[in-house]
């Protein structure tokens, strides 16, 4: 690396190393969870789809526990920093503030799993 260039923020290597899913789950094992209880301010989740990792990963709100990455037969956990460019990430735990779930009374035009996070996180401002 020269001077010029500079190292990948973790979320933007995370984003980048979760390309697809796993390949070794079936579909009915690509599941995505969003969990919490009645005293909780945070609403816990876990993902093993690649679209919601890559979303997820990028909300400005997560606070990400955990990263699980793909070798070979095994799938490790790594915090979101020790994840290298050259991972597969296949899967991620975290937890959002509570304020950003809703259920809306109408359902979207898209019934992609990936929406259920608006695609603004991507970018710097969503206003």
């Amino acid at each position: 690396m020269n001077a010029t260039e500079t190292t990948p923020e973790p979320v933007e290597v995370v984003r980048e190393a979760a390309g697809r899913d796993d390949p070794d789950l079936h579909p009915f094992e690509k599941e995505t969870t969003f969990r919490f209880s009645s005293p909780d301010e945070r609403v816990e989740f876990y993902t093993t789809e690649a679209s919601l990792i890559r979303r997820l990963v990028a909300h400005p709100e997560s606070e990400i526990e955990s990263v699980t990455v793909r070798e070979g037969d095994l799938r490790p956990t790594r915090d979101l920093d020790e994840v290298a460019e050259d991972d597969h990430v296949v899967g991620l735990r975290g937890s959002l503030p509570i304020g950003v779930l809703l259920i809306k009374h109408a359902p979207r035009e898209s019934a992609g799993h990936a929406n259920v996070v608006t695609p603004q996180v991507f970018t710097e401002d969503d206003e």
